[in-house]
């Protein structure tokens, strides 16, 4: 039989792990995590993105591709998708990803028109 305790101390140090890598960090914010992109139509492009995500891909991709989604809902005029988002790293930054999209997408249809054919940056909120 497998030695319990030397499984619940490797499970203590992955939780630890995972919790410290995607913890939303005051040095987060101060390394000016932030997002450029830029609106055509109903589609948006993100030109430029420093998250709190660049250390883990897969979570870094998955907050930026429903940044899109979220962003473009709003854009289109859709009602918010109804997700049941999993407790993995790369569901907690979609979904995080999902919501500041929508957020984002508030605020640049309240800007003029104007201003919404220059690319734009806006820094990422922490959690």
């Amino acid at each position: 039989m497998k030695n319990p305790l030397r499984t619940l101390t490797v499970f203590v140090f992955l939780l630890v792990g995972l919790a410290t890598r995607f913890a939303w960090a005051a040095e987060d914010v101060a390394s000016g995590c932030q997002l450029k992109y830029s609106v055509s139509g109903q589609t948006i492009r993100v030109v430029a993105a420093v998250t709190p995500y660049d250390s883990y891909p897969q979570a870094k991709e998955a907050f930026l591709h429903w940044f899109k989604r979220g962003f473009e809902s709003v854009l289109a005029g859709k009602p918010p998708l109804m997700i049941e988002w999993a407790a993995t790293p790369e569901a907690i930054a979609g979904r995080r990803g999902y919501d500041f999209g929508m957020d984002e997408a508030e605020k640049y249809l309240k800007k003029s028109k104007e201003l919404q054919q220059l690319p734009q940056t806006v820094p990422i909120p922490p959690a």
